[in-house]
């Protein structure tokens, strides 16, 4: 027992008369031939059937008469008033996917910007020509500031250096061949 859907769908405007000659004569067609939508059909007249017989009951309370007094009833003088007031600065809220979506932007970013920063700083110490005169006496001597710290017997100084110094390159040098000569 199948319901073809499309046609069940135009019951309801069969019955109130709402179709097109022709849509009617179709369906009209599909009733006589098919025992399950003349069923439903059969059904839906049964139920707008029984909906007309319905007796019609008036409400048992009016209640527009306490709703239209509580519209035009004042407010007590008790009661506050509270003005809204535009809100002056827009608050902005995230999910935890949304923060955990940024918090991993944020470390690659930042991962990706400091490896480039190694590697150039790797290449620019790779590159750069230490002369044995221009590199600083580490833990011997004094400097010029004479700021000499002394540790035992090992006298250590304080140089004050810059990234882009050369002297700071040179001792960088000489500690590489200190420690590739120590392995």
């Amino acid at each position: 027992m199948t319901v073809h859907e499309e046609w069940t769908d135009q019951l309801s405007d069969y019955l109130d008369d709402e179709l097109s000659a022709g849509q009617r004569d179709a369906v009209d067609a599909h009733l006589r031939g098919c025992a399950p939508c003349t069923a439903v059909f059969n059904d839906l007249k049964r139920v707008v059937a029984e909906a007309q017989a319905i007796a019609v009951r008036p409400p048992q309370a009016d209640l527009w008469a306490g709703i239209a007094g509580r519209i035009d009833a004042r407010p007590a003088a008790t009661t506050p008033v509270v003005a809204c007031l535009p809100r002056s600065a827009r608050r902005f809220a995230f999910t935890l996917p949304q923060l955990a979506a940024a918090a991993a932007v944020l470390i690659a970013v930042s991962g990706g910007l400091s490896w480039q920063l190694a590697l150039r700083n790797r290449d620019g110490l790779r590159r750069a020509t230490p002369a044995a005169s221009s590199a600083p006496d580490l833990g011997h001597g004094s400097d010029t500031t004479g700021s000499d710290l002394t540790q035992g017997s090992a006298a250590v100084s304080n140089v004050p250096v810059g990234m882009a110094d050369a002297q700071y390159d040179a001792a960088v040098s000489d500690l590489e061949k200190a420690l590739k000569a120590g392995r």
